[in-house]
Parts: C-alpha cells; sequence; structure tokens
C-alpha cells in the first residue's frame, strides 16, 4: 500500500499484445459497469480493450491508496476528468503499445504515443522552427518528435485547455528526462515503441510498469 506522500505515481502496462478473454473477465470484475458498456461501443476492439485497461489502471492506484469505492467523475473545466468527492488527481493516456494512469495529489497531465515514424506533413504546425531543427539533427528524428510531441500532449492536459492554442508556442528544448518548465515538473520515459510523458505540479514522479497478470494478482489478492 502507498500513502499520498508517495505521489505522483504513474502506472504503465504493455499492450502490444492483445488482451485474452480471461484477462478482460478478470478486468470488468474491478470496473463499472458504465465503463464497461463505454467500452463496447469503440469500432475497433484495441480501442476498447485499452479504454478498459486504462481505467483498470486508475482502480489499482486507488486502491493502493487504500481507496476501493470509486470517486464519482465528472467533466471539470475544458472537459478535463475529474473526481467530484476527492483531492486526489489523476490523468489517463493509451496508445496502441501502452496504456497509463498518473495519480497525483496536484494537478497532472500524462500521454503515452506510439513512435510516430511518419510527421513530415505535421511538423510544421506542432513545433517551433528550434524544435525542428531539434528534430531534424537528432540522431532519430522520429524518437525526437515522438518525446516533444508527448511533452507537449502532457502540458496540455495538465493544463486542461486541450489543442485550443498554438502548440508551436509550448516549445521544449531540454533533451533531459527530467527537468522544470513553466512551473511544472516533467519526466519522460521511453521504449523502443513508445514515449511517455508526464506533467505534474509536484516533483519526483514515479513510474510503475507491470505487467497486467501482475496487476490482476495483486488486486484479487488483496480482495482475499
Amino acid at each position: 500500500m502507498l500513502s499520498t506522500n508517495d505521489l505522483p505515481v504513474v502506472y504503465l502496462l504493455d499492450t502490444d499484445q492483445p488482451l485474452t478473454s480471461s484477462q478482460l473477465e478478470r478486468i470488468k470484475k474491478f470496473i463499472p459497469r458504465d465503463r464497461i458498456l463505454s467500452s463496447q461501443k469503440f469500432l475497433f476492439k484495441k480501442d476498447g480493450d485499452a479504454c478498459l485497461a486504462s481505467f483498470f489502471l486508475l482502480v489499482y492506484g486507488l486502491r493502493m491508496l487504500n481507496i476501493y469505492e470509486l470517486p464519482k467523475i465528472k467533466k471539470g473545466e475544458n472537459g478535463k476528468p475529474v473526481f467530484t468527492n476527492s483531492n486526489i488527481c489523476f490523468n489517463i493516456s493509451h496508445c496502441d503499445k501502452a496504456v497509463c494512469c498518473g495519480l497525483s495529489m496536484h494537478n497532472i497531465g500524462v500521454d503515452v504515443q506510439d513512435t510516430v515514424t511518419g510527421f513530415d506533413d505535421i511538423i510544421g504546425c506542432t513545433m517551433s522552427d528550434r524544435e525542428i531543427e531539434l528534430i531534424r539533427s537528432a540522431d532519430s528524428p522520429s524518437e525526437a518528435f515522438t518525446r516533444l510531441w508527448t511533452l507537449k500532449e502532457s502540458f496540455v492536459k495538465f493544463d486542461g485547455s486541450g489543442l485550443t492554442d498554438d502548440i508551436r508556442t509550448i516549445e521544449f528544448l531540454n533533451t533531459e528526462n527530467e527537468f522544470a518548465y513553466r512551473n511544472c515538473f516533467f519526466n519522460v520515459e521511453h521504449t523502443s515503441e513508445y514515449h511517455i510523458s508526464v506533467c505534474s505540479a509536484d516533483k519526483g514522479t514515479r513510474f510503475v510498469r507491470k505487467s497486467l497478470n501482475e496487476y490482476l494478482d495483486e488486486l484479487e489478492i488483496d480482495e482475499h
């Protein structure tokens, strides 16, 4: 179990393999019915699975804080989901290769993105001139672009404004994996297949990465 002093924390799950029917049934034991129904509305099964898996990480994270009753969720300012009866802040993200959920006592934004291989059509409207130069000169332009994209997304999700402003004005030239910018603290992790960025009001974000079965085993043992 954790205490609120252990926050912020981001729970991460690789989803490069489709969820099995057994795993889905185990997940559904911890997910509210309305969320299960929402996951069934996706056109593609993988998107529905990602919806369930990312919400499951939220449930897992709350239980690690000894919170067993899911707080009510509403859309806050600019549509960002927030708890109505809890001081804990959360944010969820998913892509083809991974899902994640961040928890904090203060504002937090997370974004995970598969490595982008084709970005020539969007680089001019998403990156500043100096960022474009940084990407073009990188050993791996695809990884450099993806890193910057997730940083920008985590910031706008933290801010709750969405991509309503010119995202090129949010400029990241820092190449470190932990740094401060605009009174926020950023952390970056990556694998060969995806990048994840966190923007938090608090420094010292921890990443927890386990297999789905490991997450499930912990909750099922806890129930007994």
